[in-house]
């Protein structure tokens, strides 16, 4: 069942299943639910696997998703968070670049602290949905906020749209990718630092080069008709 969804935790619980030889077993009418998981149909009980309140559990204090087959007690399936590399670079330049920092995450809030900590940033939401996470992006637009959103998941779609620029690693699920402004190779947040740097440097240059064309045209037209 976790091979029908992208969302990274699927992604890494199918490969752990598939590494420990476990059997795979058809499934109907399967369905990813943004922010929820994933349903579908096995000798007709209705199967889940995501979020603990959609399944009908209670959420733990750890990064976790739930698994429930018909009227059994759902099963916890709990996991441990480890940051990409370069992700500490990326925030601390951001920092240094006056540029602040926020965590819209629908994990629980115990694994949001955790990493909100190795990263040093002050504002972070736990708990958020696609719609959330939407909104926030939006309020931000309202107050005159220029927004820049990295994410990865069919979660975050709606809000890359948003964003005035929108990044995603090339890993990402497709719908992100297609909302995102710019992709990158692989999974390494390294790539995006000195990212901003360049692009207010080429901003510059441009405009730096439309009052040279300017300047040029006021003297070389009159000149040419003359």
């Amino acid at each position: 069942m976790s091979n029908a969804s992208k969302h990274p935790l699927a992604r890494v619980l199918a490969q752990t299943l598939k590494q420990q030889g476990a059997e795979l077993v058809a499934l109907e009418s399967i369905q990813e639910v943004p922010g929820l998981g994933v349903e579908a149909k096995f000798q007709n009980d209705i199967v889940r696997l995501g979020r603990a309140d959609w399944v009908g559990a209670i959420s733990g204090a750890r990064t976790a998703t739930f698994y429930r087959r018909g009227n059994v007690e759902a099963v916890e399936i709990e996991f441990v968070d480890n940051l990409r590399n370069g992700a500490q670079r990326l925030i601390a330049e951001f920092y240094d670049l006056g540029i602040s920092v926020e965590i819209l995450s629908g994990d629980t809030a115990t694994a949001v602290i955790d990493v909100a900590d190795q990263l040093k940033i002050s504002n972070f939401s736990a708990g958020v949905t696609p719609v959330e996470k939407y909104d926030r992006l939006r309020s931000l637009k309202a107050d005159g906020q220029r927004v820049l959103m990295i994410g990865d998941g069919l979660n975050d779609t709606a809000a890359l749209a948003e964003a005035h620029v929108s990044i995603s690693p090339s890993s990402a699920l497709d719908a992100a990718r297609s909302a995102s402004d710019i992709v990158f190779l692989g999974e390494n947040l390294d790539q995006l630092v000195g990212l901003i740097p360049l692009a207010t440097a080429s901003q510059k240059r441009i405009k730096e080069n439309f009052r040279i064309a300017t300047f040029y045209n006021v003297i070389a037209v009159p000149v040419a008709i003359a």
